[in-house]
């Protein structure tokens, strides 16, 4: 493969890395974002018709950025990227997972306050 002048030649990450990269810089930011727009004491919490169109453009941008997740963890894991099935089954799996442990995680914070 000839290179042209000016292009960069990729980087191949460990696939744990990639993996590790992709969840807490892509996975948790947007998890971030959206406990936020949704929780009643999020930075996000807006009442009224603000409120609706905040939630229906972060609810656009959330789907948007789910989607674009796909091509991100291809980009970022190469031959170990998983199909689209796969990615929506994994992340199901990922997401039932956080929430499980933002529910425990909430538990004992309330229990020690």
């Amino acid at each position: 493969m000839v290179r042209r002048a000016g292009q960069r030649r990729r980087v191949r990450l460990n696939r744990w890395v990639a993996a590790a990269l992709f969840y807490w810089c892509y996975f948790v930011p947007i998890g971030d974002i959206a406990w936020n727009l949704y929780g009643s004491g999020g930075d996000l919490a807006v009442g009224g018709a603000d409120g609706v169109a905040l939630r229906a453009i972060g609810t656009t941008a959330i789907i948007a950025a789910y989607l674009l997740g796909h091509w991100v963890q291809v980009r970022l894991l190469g031959e170990h990227a998983v199909g689209w099935r796969s990615y929506l089954a994994c992340s199901a799996a990922i997401g039932a997972a956080s929430a499980v442990a933002a529910a425990v995680g909430l538990a004992l914070f309330a229990a020690i306050a």
